[in-house]
């Protein structure tokens, strides 16, 4: 198992950016990562663009979600697995509005 904690601060810091911020302008949404192998939900919050800090607990409603285990997620952001093979071969799954992951691409991968 994987320590999840400094990618999703690493998130965290991408989603506070001036810049992120800018391009994600007018999105309001609540999205997380659900890590079967650790039992822990992490969610984030933006509203209009702005994130709020992020959670480590399960609301009641997510718009997208992110279903994995921490080592294929540690692998993914340290750009030894393909999030594509990760997610052809089912090792990642998501829920939910996936339009909004796409758009999210390039804070959370």
């Amino acid at each position: 198992m994987a320590d999840i904690k400094p990618y999703m601060e690493k998130i965290q810091s991408k989603l506070e950016e001036a810049g992120t911020q800018s391009a994600y302008k007018g999105l309001t949404a609540t999205f997380g990562f659900t890590f079967t192998d650790l039992n822990e939900t992490y969610s984030f919050n933006i509203v209009d663009g702005s994130a709020r800090p992020y959670q480590t607990s399960r609301p009641e409603k997510l718009d997208a979600e992110v279903i994995t285990t921490s080592d294929v997620y540690a692998g993914i952001m340290d750009k030894k697995i393909n999030p594509m093979a990760a997610y052809s071969t089912r090792k990642l799954q998501t829920k939910g509005n996936t339009e909004i992951l796409m758009r999210l691409q390039r804070v959370i991968v």
